[in-house]
């Protein structure tokens, strides 16, 4: 009999998620935009998914108190991700 190993798809939070659970904490994404001497944008690009930084993700965990792993597993559940931007895949019919 084949037996194939169970594996689950994880998701990180949706922008939607994070935004709800800074709103339940007293802390808000100027507040760490702020605290960690970047833009607000930068914040909200990391909130939205379309950068990874490190520093806003550990300080936004610290904010709602939960771990990193669980709002962004995809990222850090195999370990560290690398630094600077998400890459973009780029079709040549939508470039067009």
């Amino acid at each position: 009999m084949n037996k194939r190993p169970i594996t689950r798809k994880v998701k990180n939070w949706t922008k939607e998620q994070i935004q709800e659970a800074l709103d339940e904490s007293p802390v808000n994404q100027a507040a760490i935009a702020r605290e960690l001497n970047i833009s607000a944008t930068t914040v909200s690009d990391t909130v939205r998914g379309r950068t990874n930084s490190q520093r806003v993700h550990k300080a936004i965990a610290e904010a709602v108190k939960h771990d990193v792993k669980e709002i962004w597993p995809e990222i850090y559940l195999y370990g560290e991700p690398r630094r600077g931007r998400r890459m973009v895949v780029w079709h040549r019919k939508a470039a067009a």
